[in-house]
């Protein structure tokens, strides 16, 4: 895996109880796709799961979605997401970044009716399409 974050693919990750979305940049960081969604059955499991749906891609940074509290403080949510983002890093040898993730799930929902696609029936679709919001607005406000 790329240390720098100079140039490489950007890892954006949903993170959930039951389901992770993924997204990643392509390697110039100006673009942002949607990857998989991680169906989690065993959360000793996620770390490798998310290698495995990398497939081989170079990532220079992981960007972690982090559910703030609406009055933008942080709850034991966001203390379990930390944790499993620096377990992540520390494993992948990666720099990590976190980055305010609220009400990215209701934008994801919005996206995916406006093309069709009904939330309620496509809920790892929602966890994928807010991962892509999330490295989205990174890559825009950088």
């Amino acid at each position: 895996m790329n240390t720098s974050t100079e140039l490489g693919r950007i890892l954006a990750i949903d993170y959930g109880d039951k389901r992770i979305g993924l997204a990643v940049s392509d390697p110039m960081q100006q673009f942002a796709f949607g990857l998989s969604t991680i169906h989690v059955r065993r959360p000793s499991d996620v770390p490798n799961q998310i290698i495995q749906a990398l497939d081989g891609r170079e990532i220079a940074l992981i960007l972690m979605g982090l559910p703030l509290n609406m009055d933008g403080t942080e709850g034991p949510r966001a203390q379990i997401t930390r944790a499993f983002g620096e377990d992540l890093a520390n494993q992948l040898k990666l720099p990590i970044q976190y980055v305010d993730e609220r009400l990215t799930s209701m934008e994801a929902e919005d996206r995916l009716s406006a093309q069709g696609i009904q939330p309620s029936r496509n809920k790892g679709a929602v966890d994928q399409a807010a991962a892509q919001l999330i490295l989205e607005q990174y890559l825009a406000n950088r």
